[in-house]
């Protein structure tokens, strides 16, 4: 209890006043490429084609690297236990960049860049076009038909809203109407 109600001088308060402190960014080596990666924008279906050609005149991208271009190697998703045993393996179904995407934001591309902005406009300046597959909807079952939609909300914007019902809806409508509030005995 001795610290309680004390302040407290802290360590880092001076070289970080004086710019001192060396964060993350000033730590970067020279040199160093930034990557940004283009996700799927469908849920199901396989990459056609990667047109490159608008994220490569950007200035600062060095180099654009496709789901075609990745080496074919298969690897089990992160987070699996990985065990030597090839009898208790985890399934090795996916790639570094996906021709066969399986959800929505599934890797496809890469932009390597000389600095973040370069990076960050070339990942959306791909053109990707996919060949959508129908989705599966149970994992278990995948010939079942798909899940009806969900049910539209009663109340929409711009609609008035339905009445109210119940004992709190009742006592309004009686406050609106003059009558005095019940009191609860004490």
């Amino acid at each position: 209890m001795s610290i309680v109600g004390k302040s407290e001088i802290r360590v880092d308060a001076f070289d970080k006043a004086t710019g001192r402190t060396k964060y993350y960014e000033d730590r970067i080596p020279a040199g160093t490429l930034y990557v940004r990666i283009k996700h799927s924008e469908i849920a199901h279906g396989f990459v056609k084609s990667v047109d490159t050609s608008g994220a490569e005149n950007i200035p600062g991208v060095v180099r654009v690297l496709t789901c075609f271009d990745a080496p074919e190697i298969d690897f089990p998703t992160a987070g699996h236990p990985w065990s030597m045993d090839p009898e208790h393996q985890d399934v090795a179904d996916r790639r570094l960049l996906n021709t066969h995407v399986r959800y929505y934001g599934d890797d496809v591309a890469v932009v390597i860049a000389e600095d973040e902005v370069s990076a960050m406009q070339g990942a959306p300046a791909l053109t990707v076009e996919h060949e959508p597959l129908p989705l599966v909807p149970h994992p278990h079952n995948p010939h079942a038909p798909p899940a009806p939609p969900p049910k539209r909300k009663k109340h929409a914007p711009g609609r008035p809203r339905p009445p109210r019902r119940g004992p709190l809806a009742a006592a309004a409508a009686r406050r609106r109407r003059g009558a005095p509030r019940a009191r609860i005995p004490q």
